[in-house]
């Protein structure tokens, strides 16, 4: 896929994304009124619709400086920790584009983004964070990449992704956090996923959605109904 291609699927992306996060916004802040601040759909909200706005007044740009400027947007927009963890993780990550978009480094930035998501929270798998979602999706693309995956494979790659995400969620759910807000909340988290990693889970089923319009096939959608 040629820069221009690419940067046009990650406005559509983008664009749904945010439709999404709308939707979800009462629903992401209820789920962060349980162990958190109930401020985590608004942030994402307003975070995306300032990147719809930022991105509009870029002039051609590659996707690596597309996902750069909703990272940097998302960074000054989003309050609080979550702004940082996935601002900051977006910028680092789109430096993985700068020689195009392909399937290994598509690899290389959702690595990177899962590397810096731990850096910058501290966490590991089991902290309760959107990092227990990151690992088994990047571990779920790099497999598939590895077996030789063309473009329509990559859909297939794309639908288990979303399912390792979803699975990821659930797993959140069972947890005591260990850090954040929801930290303070002790053994009162046990019950209730996280809200970042459900807001990873959301815009990963809108990518699939997406890149499925984009190719023109559609793999099974049991997943894409929201958590749960």
């Amino acid at each position: 896929m040629d820069d221009t291609d690419a940067t046009t699927l990650l406005q559509t992306v983008l664009e749904n994304v945010a439709d999404r996060v709308a939707d979800e916004r009462e629903y992401l802040t209820e789920l962060d009124s349980k162990i958190g601040d109930a401020d985590f759909g608004a942030n994402l909200h307003r975070g995306c619709q300032a990147a719809l706005e930022a991105v509009d007044e870029l002039d051609d740009p590659t996707p690596a400086e597309y996902l750069e400027t909703v990272g940097k947007t998302l960074l000054d927009e989003m309050a609080g920790s979550s702004g940082i963890i996935f601002g900051m993780s977006l910028m680092k990550a789109s430096a993985e584009l700068e020689s195009g978009v392909t399937p290994e480094t598509l690899v290389a930035f959702t690595n990177a983004f899962r590397d810096n998501v731990a850096e910058r929270g501290d966490v590991d798998v089991g902290s309760k964070t959107l990092y227990d979602i990151l690992v088994p999706v990047a571990d779920t693309l790099q497999a598939s990449v590895e077996m030789d995956a063309d473009e329509d494979e990559l859909i297939d790659a794309s639908a288990r992704m979303v399912e390792a995400a979803r699975r990821g969620a659930m797993f959140t759910a069972a947890l005591r956090a260990k850090r954040g807000r929801a930290s303070y909340t002790e053994w009162r988290s046990v019950g209730h996923p996280d809200p970042g990693a459900v807001g990873i889970l959301i815009i990963l089923q809108e990518i699939h959605s997406t890149a499925e319009a984009h190719v023109g096939e559609t793999r099974d959608p049991s997943f894409k109904d929201g958590f749960g």
